[in-house]
Formats: structure tokens, C-alpha cells, sequence
């Protein structure tokens, strides 16, 4: 039983990683975008 419930932590913690991967990429998206915002007030 203790090794389905580690295997199952393990998932657990991978799923997060791809998780905040994502967010970071959201975050960097949403960086650009601001940028080309102001770039484009700016002109």
C-alpha cells in the first residue's frame, strides 16, 4: 500500500512542476505583451 500511495505523491509533485511551468510561461506572455503595449502608446 505505501508504494501506490509514494508513487502517487510523485505524480502529484510532477503535475506541479508542469503547473508553475505553465504559470511561468503565462507570466512571460503576459510581460511581452505589456511591453508591446507600451511600445505601441509610446509611437
Amino acid at each position: 500500500m505505501a508504494g501506490v500511495h509514494a508513487a502517487k505523491h510523485v505524480e502529484n509533485r510532477r503535475h506541479k512542476q508542469k503547473g508553475d511551468a505553465v504559470q511561468s510561461v503565462a507570466g512571460s506572455v503576459d510581460t511581452v505583451n505589456r511591453k508591446m503595449e507600451a511600445a505601441v502608446s509610446a509611437a
